[in-house]
């Protein structure tokens, strides 16, 4: 067995304890904090973070762009809460969890079914064992600026904005997927 298949058998064991223990787990992409053992990823102008687990809840999955994992994870753990006790974020809506003004976005299926390695680890908890997969139904959850405005406002700071472009806007160009160069980069710094 090599160290790769171990490292992702690892991860896939600490995605379904995740699960099984709080609910749902929070991947974390680009922040340069992979969850694979040993792995010394370096962090990506624009990081951000999905969900596994919210289906299960007839919730969609959600996505978050620019906020740092720990930030991105308190958010998404107070949406899970919502959803599970019957009072689910709807799309559209804005509230307030932990002191950030959100609101969710519905995302495109084109964003996933165009590139489904965006949400790779998902993929890899509900994929074995079935014939065919259906992706889930996936939300963005956006932040407002400090004058309480959305990306999707021109108003927004630009600031803002360019931290989390709205997945609706361009659904299959972000985030892009790496070049050949830029995985070389990577395999050679692990």
């Amino acid at each position: 067995m090599t160290t790769q298949t171990t490292n992702n058998g690892q991860l896939m064991l600490q995605i379904a304890s995740g699960i099984a223990r709080r609910g749902f787990f929070v991947v974390s992409v680009g922040s340069g904090r992979c969850a694979v053992p040993g792995c010394c990823c370096t962090p990506e102008p624009q990081p951000w973070c999905y969900t596994i687990g919210l289906s299960e809840l007839q919730h969609p999955e959600l996505v978050v762009m620019g906020l740092p994992p720990e930030a991105a994870h308190s958010v998404m753990t107070r949406a899970y809460e919502r959803a599970r006790f019957g009072n689910p974020l709807e799309s559209g809506v804005e509230y307030e969890l932990d002191s950030v003004r959100i609101k969710l976005v519905e995302v495109p299926g084109d964003w996933l079914a165009t590139d489904p390695s965006r949400m790779a680890l998902w993929v890899q908890h509900y994929g074995p064992g079935r014939k065919a997969l259906t992706l889930p139904y996936v939300t963005q959850l956006v932040w407002a600026d400090a004058a309480g405005r959305f990306p999707d406002d021109p108003a927004c700071d630009p600031a803002i904005r360019e931290l989390q472009p709205v997945l609706a806007d361009n659904p299959v160009d972000y985030p892009r997927k790496a070049s050949r160069a830029d995985r070389r980069r990577s395999a050679r710094g692990r």
